[in-house]
């Protein structure tokens, strides 16, 4: 756990800590009351897929084994590979109330080089029973601060 938040209506509501930035967008409140919720940080390594275990087929032992280092990690519903993971993640829990929406920023990381066939930027999701999903959310890229944003 990084921070705790109370957000509520009437208030500047933002949280910033090492690499996310969290803030509650315009009419986000439900019941018009607040909100809490508990910040904790997912270090991008945790989203490259575990191995696959060996497949034995008579002679020949076929290991499939992601390369880590490519941060390619992020498939489509069917299992097709359309991107890489380029910073750490968030996971955000709600303690208590709700908000409609939230204005989400994340950070980059400096040690992963991007792939170029990788050209828009997204969100994703993991589960335990799954990889990054992509979220196809209208992201904004701050060069500035290295960071993409968007609202969840």
């Amino acid at each position: 756990q990084v921070a705790s938040a109370r957000f509520c209506e009437g208030s500047i509501n933002q949280v910033d800590s090492l690499s996310v930035h969290l803030s509650a967008l315009p009419d986000s409140f439900v019941d018009h009351g607040c909100a809490e919720m508990v910040l904790s940080l997912v270090n991008n390594r945790f989203f490259d897929p575990a191995p696959t275990p060996a497949i034995s087929n008579g002679l020949h032992q076929l290991v499939a084994t992601p390369d880590p280092i490519e941060h390619q990690t992020v498939y489509t519903s069917n299992g097709v590979l359309v991107g890489q993971v380029v910073g750490d993640g968030a996971e955000i829990r709600f303690t208590r109330g709700r908000l409609r929406s939230l204005w989400v920023c994340l950070s980059l990381s400096a040690d992963i080089t991007v792939k170029s066939n990788y050209t828009q930027p997204d969100f994703g999701l993991r589960t335990q029973q799954s990889a990054v999903r992509p979220l196809r959310l209208a992201i904004q890229v701050d060069e500035t601060a290295g960071r993409l944003c968007a609202a969840v």
